[in-house]
This record gives structure tokens, sequence and C-alpha cells, in this order.
């Protein structure tokens, strides 16, 4: 009974070593095996994909028609809504459209041109993409106007006024053929409130109102203005002022152009406070109007730091002036590389440069 247990273990064990060989030369073969593929080349490709779209229901209310893509045929949405909580641009191209759309709080771009006979009024953050259409408002005489941030893009006319409310931000990114024609009561083009921060980039700014404020008219805490024009084109006009800040406590203006014709081109911070700036540009005021005096080009009160400009006077060609305590002498001036023109017979009797006294 011993010896058939002993043969029995001696099997078992031999069968155990035999297993144990035949794992390690298999698991040797994982690590040492190789195949070879002859024949075959692996390259970089290109991968082209087309897309298709399937047949649309073509007399839908909603479309949107996408160049190339459907045959020409415009989509169907369905709902009129679809897009009204979206954050782009919603094209409009009626009146009623475009006042829904400015009281939904949408942005907008214009797909035709419009005519309003009311006030514009947008409340919230929004965009005005004019895309190179008129929008009149109230025949000119009318505003678009913002009581929260509006910025107001591209190319186009706008008649009538952009008017920031109190507290509020506007923003002129104008394309190269952008205007604004205005004959609104106080002739400004541009109207904004205390409190107001106020950034024009480009664009032509002209009033056709003897209205006694400024074609640019900023009552607000800043005020930027670039490479922009602004014409007071009445000849009658000796109030309207091209560019009037005179409450702001930052004024610059870069690379302006302001046709003040019979009044003053540029009148900033009534008091002495306030900094402004400017930088380039050429600043005209090129007549005198029968009985009046000649109006100073440039008006300042508290600091103005003034390079590369070109001014055209009739008067003086920057006047400082505050009202308390009368000025001795000028002062808060910084000039370089400033050049006076002067214009008629007038100009021989003013100064380059001048401070206010009775």
């Amino acid at each position: 009974m011993k010896t058939v247990t002993k043969h029995s273990l001696w099997a078992s064990g031999l069968s155990l070593l035999l297993c144990a060989a035949l794992l390690l030369g298999t698991t040797f073969a994982w690590f040492t095996d190789s195949v070879t593929n002859t024949g075959n080349t692996i390259t970089a490709g290109t991968l082209g994909i087309k897309a298709t779209v399937a047949e649309v229901d073509k007399n839908a209310a909603v479309t949107y028609t996408v160049p190339g893509l459907n045959g020409g045929a415009p989509f169907g949405f369905g709902n009129t809504h679809y897009d009204d909580q979206a954050g782009y641009l919603v094209g409009v191209s009626s009146a009623e459209e475009l006042a829904k759309a400015a009281a939904d709080g949408n942005s907008v771009r214009l797909d035709e041109d419009i005519v309003l006979t009311g006030t514009l009024e947008f409340g919230q953050t929004a965009t005005l993409q004019m895309n190179g259409h008129t929008l009149t408002v109230n025949n000119g005489t009318g505003s678009v106007k913002t009581t929260g941030s509006l910025t107001v893009e591209g190319n186009g006319l706008l008649k009538g006024t952009l008017v920031a409310d109190t507290g509020a931000t506007l923003v002129v990114n104008a394309g190269d053929d952008f205007k604004v024609e205005t004959s609104f009561a106080t002739g400004a083009a541009v109207s904004a409130a205390l409190n107001t921060t106020v950034e024009i980039n480009g664009g032509t700014y002209s009033s056709f109102v003897d209205g006694g404020a400024g074609v640019i008219d900023v009552k607000g805490s800043y005020l930027t203005v670039r490479n922009a024009t602004v014409n007071a084109n009445e000849p009658s006009m000796v109030n309207l002022i091209g560019i009037n800040a005179p409450n702001a406590k930052e004024t610059l203006l870069e690379n302006v152009t302001v046709n003040g014709n019979y009044s003053t081109a540029v009148k900033l911070n009534g008091s002495m406070t306030g900094n402004a700036t400017i930088i380039g540009g050429t600043f005209t005021t090129d007549h005198v109007a029968e009985g009046w005096k000649p109006k100073p080009t440039i008006q300042y009160g508290g600091t103005l730091n003034i390079s590369g400009a070109t001014i055209n006077r009739v008067g003086v060609g920057i006047y400082y002036r505050v009202n308390w305590p009368i000025p001795t002498e000028v002062v808060g001036l910084t000039q370089e590389n400033v050049t006076f023109n002067p214009i008629g017979e007038t100009a021989a009797q003013y100064q380059d440069v001048d401070y206010y006294h009775y």
C-alpha cells in the first residue's frame, strides 16, 4: 500500500514539473517571439467629410439661409423665439422687430434700413450692429438710448442721437463709413448724462441744430474719442461746441478732427478739476459771426496736455478759463509740437495761448 502511494506521489510531482516547464517556455515565447509583415507601408492621409442637409420645410415661418447648403433654400426652425436667450446678434428688419429685440434685452443686427417714430431704449448690456444700414429715429430728432451698457458697431448711418443715461456706458466701434447726423433739440449727436463713460472709436458726427450743447456732449466722468470727425455744420452756430466735456475726470482726444466753424471746437473742464489729453488731430474755428467776438478754438480748465496737434484759429488758439478765482495767468497747460494757424484779419488781435480776464 505504501509502495502504491509513493508511486502516485512521484507521478504527481513529475506532472507538475512538466507543466511548469511548458508554462515557462510559453511565457518566454511572449518576450522573444516576432512577427514579420512584408509588402505594407504606413503613410499619413487626409480624411474627407462631406456634410449634407436633408429636405426641410421651405414654407416655414422662421428661416435661415446658409450659402452652399440645402440648394440655397432656407431652413425652417419652427420656434420664433428659439434665439431669444442667445448671446449673439438678433437680426431685425422692421421697427417692430427692433423695438421688441431691444425691450427683450437682446443685441441686434440691422438687416434692413429702419425708421422709428420714437426713442429706442436698451436697458441692459447690448450691441447694436449697424450692418451698413440706416436707422432713422423720429426724423433725426429722436434718440437711441442706453441705461446700461451699449456698444454700437459697424458701418451705417444713424439719423438721431446716441444717448447714455445717468451711470451708463456707451461705446462706439465704428467702421470706415459710420455716421451720426442729428437734428436733436440740443444739437448733440452723442449726449451723455452725469457719471457716464463714453468711448468713441472712429466715425463722423454732425449736427444741424444750433442747440447750445456740443456735437459730442458728455457731462459724465470719462470721455475717450479716437480717430473721429466732428462737425458743427450750420453756418450760424456760435453756441454749439464741437466736443463739450465740462465735468470729465479724464478726457482723451486722439487723432480727432473737429470743425467748429463759428464756434469753439473743444471745451473741456469748466471747473479747476479734471485732466485732459489731446494727441494729434486738427481743431478748427475759422469763422466769426457778425456781432460776435471770435470764439477760442480750444478752451479748458483743470489741466491740458496737448501734443502734435494743429489748431486753426480766428481768435485765441488755446484759452484757459475758470470762473473762480479769476486767473492771472495760464496754468495747467503742457504743450509740445503744437501748430497754430491764424485765419483772417481778426486772428492778429489774439494770442495762440491766453487766459480769461475781463
